[in-house]
């Protein structure tokens, strides 16, 4: 499971969605879950980024920034990267696009126990 941490002021969120949403086609049948939980506290400002950046994976919104608090969160976007117990393996802080595009995909395919590059075993 990918947990992303985002908001809608946050421009590196605007890119790192289009590559979250082709890494969960990608892998969302060999087991991969996303859910990116918005830190925005007025739920228009998330509708808003949505439609603009309209995803297929799990979004949820922490309004009350509860969680967001619990886990330390310091800079948008950050991700954990769990495994099938839930221990996290990886921890993302910021997007910088191609590279860490690439170190995901290799941690997700890790985790899935695929080869690199296959989706369909």
């Amino acid at each position: 499971m990918l947990v992303d941490f985002w908001a809608s002021w946050c421009g590196p969120c605007k890119q790192s969605f289009p590559v979250m949403d082709k890494l969960y086609q990608e892998y969302k049948d060999k087991g991969l879950l996303i859910v990116a939980i918005s830190v925005d506290e007025d739920k228009k400002d998330m509708e808003k980024f949505l439609k603009e950046h309209a995803v297929t994976f799990t979004i949820v919104r922490d309004a009350e920034q509860k969680l967001v608090e619990s886990v330390n969160i310091e800079a948008m976007p950050t991700s954990f990267l769990l495994d099938g117990q839930g221990k996290i393996v990886a921890i993302h802080r910021k997007y910088e696009g191609k590279e860490t595009e690439d170190q995901l995909r290799k941690e997700i395919e890790e985790l899935l126990g695929l080869q690199k590059g296959d989706k369909t075993q």
